[in-house]
């Protein structure tokens, strides 16, 4: 008999659909995703990245069964708060379908403590799923006893990475933890890869790069805890290195950035937010990918650039930095905001022949954060409740 499964969800997320795919073509469960709102799809202006955010209806909603919930607030602009999603309606829901296994994503709103109050009480098995990590900074007295008392109701947890492992060892030591990998569409991005590496020359010629330029690449919002000028910063120290900083996203650094860029006299390419079809271009232009933010759980631009073979320069604030970088084998660690010490990575990779040998590490590690083998996971977890 099969195990009727619900993911309650707060809106339609494009790295999530694959997964969503997946579960749906299983046998053994009867899978169901929840929306809360449907903010994606009507679009909206994230402040972060100043730009305006959507995805179309066939990217997010084919290949799997889902509903979504009247969310009481409205206009929240994806503000996150603990108001931000308030469906009263998951009540009626969830006691009129009974789910044996119900997948709670988040622990800040409204919903998601309804949906694991109505759980306990129709005795469906809860299972806590996100890629929170912990900070630097010691959380408060009030939010350390919330998250216990919280966790304390799930009968067990999906984590995706050992930053993961350690923010829910953190607040839940009762709990049993499955480990289901942070992934993206790796099928995509190596096909990508594999379609367009020929087409190198002339994507970097477009781009305005030259044969010899060394392109560091991030993909990300350009605001402070992402710290793109960091690059730059590394790139001023360096002489006789010809490399072109390529930041694709927007945000409110990115005047600064300009300014730095023409103060220092620094080749910096500024081709603003991209859609996934577009930025595979950019991962192909690349030599080498950095991702440095102060904070960020699971950063998917990390995955992706790591199926076009590009050699890490990472901060070990990343949740994934453990689990996907590894010293001089795929790439360097390094402490965030230290500058000298990106400076001196970008000049270990200055050989191509090196930064091909790093990349092709990377390209071999991230074939086992693959799509089926996170299903894969969640499924032996959900056969065993």
């Amino acid at each position: 008999m099969k195990k009727k499964v619900a993911w309650v969800s707060q809106w339609p997320v494009h790295y999530h659909v694959p997964i969503y795919k997946e579960l749906n073509k299983l046998e053994n469960i009867d899978f169901n995703v929840i929306f809360c709102d449907d903010i994606t799809l009507k679009g909206y202006f994230d402040s972060e990245s100043q730009s305006k955010v959507g995805w179309k209806k066939s990217i997010l909603l084919k290949g799997y069964k889902h509903i979504f919930l009247k969310n009481m607030m409205k206009n929240h602009n994806n503000d996150r708060n603990f108001f931000t999603l308030v469906n009263f309606s998951i009540i009626k829901h969830l006691l009129e379908k009974k789910y044996d296994v119900v997948i709670i994503t988040g622990y800040m709103d409204i919903t998601f403590i309804l949906a694991v109050i109505v759980s306990k009480i129709i005795r469906s098995k809860i299972i806590f799923k996100g890629e929170t990590t912990l900070r630097d900074k010691k959380d408060s007295f009030i939010k350390t006893y919330y998250l216990k008392f919280f966790f304390k109701y799930f009968d067990s947890m999906f984590y995706s990475c050992k930053g993961n492992l350690d923010f829910l060892n953190n607040f839940s030591s009762q709990q049993k933890k499955y480990y289901a990998p942070c992934v993206v569409d790796n099928n995509f991005y190596r096909e990508s890869f594999l379609n367009l590496k020929s087409n190198r020359s002339k994507i970097r010629e477009k781009l305005g790069i030259n044969k010899y330029d060394i392109v560091l690449l991030s993909v990300g919002k350009l605001y402070k805890r992402k710290r793109p000028l960091d690059i730059l910063k590394a790139m001023k120290s360096l002489k006789g290195l010809n490399c072109c900083a390529l930041l694709v996203g927007n945000g409110d650094q990115k005047n600064e950035i300009i300014e730095y860029s023409k103060k220092y006299n620094l080749k910096t390419i500024l081709p603003g937010h991209k859609p996934s079809d577009e930025v595979i271009n950019y991962f192909i232009a690349a030599d080498i990918y950095l991702q440095l933010s102060d904070y960020d759980p699971s950063p998917k631009s990390l995955n992706e650039a790591m199926n076009f073979s590009l050699p890490l320069i990472v901060s070990k604030s990343i949740g994934t930095c453990d689990d996907l970088v590894f010293e001089n084998k795929n790439g360097y660690k390094i402490d965030k905001g230290d500058i000298s010490k990106i400076a001196e990575s970008i000049k270990k990779l200055e050989s191509a022949d090196f930064r091909a040998k790093l990349g092709k590490e990377s390209g071999k590690i991230i074939s086992n954060f693959s799509i089926e083998n996170h299903v894969y996971r969640m499924n032996e977890a959900i056969k065993s409740l």
